[in-house]
């Protein structure tokens, strides 16, 4: 996960305004109590693994479903 989103570097930031390793967007590190610190690459592994979790079991476990919320948002894959 981590060389595909930010080819490992704790610096990252995407056009979108993902930041860190795992590219994790603020809106989505906020639902986690994270604010400000996601630039931290602890932070920024905490909030991404929890949300890869969360996703794991809203997708039951399709791999597939959860890396495309990941990329894509879970609310665009709940769409289509």
């Amino acid at each position: 996960m981590i060389h595909v989103e930010s080819g490992y570097n704790p610096a990252a930031r995407s056009p979108k305004g993902a930041l860190g390793l795992m590219q994790v967007m603020p809106e989505t590190a906020a639902r986690y109590g994270f604010r400000n610190e996601i630039r931290s690459v602890e932070v920024n592994l905490s909030a991404g693994t929890r949300y890869l979790r969360d996703l794991m079991d809203l997708f039951d476990g399709r791999l597939d479903l959860v890396l495309a919320a990941y990329n894509a948002g879970e609310n665009a894959v709940l769409r289509y």
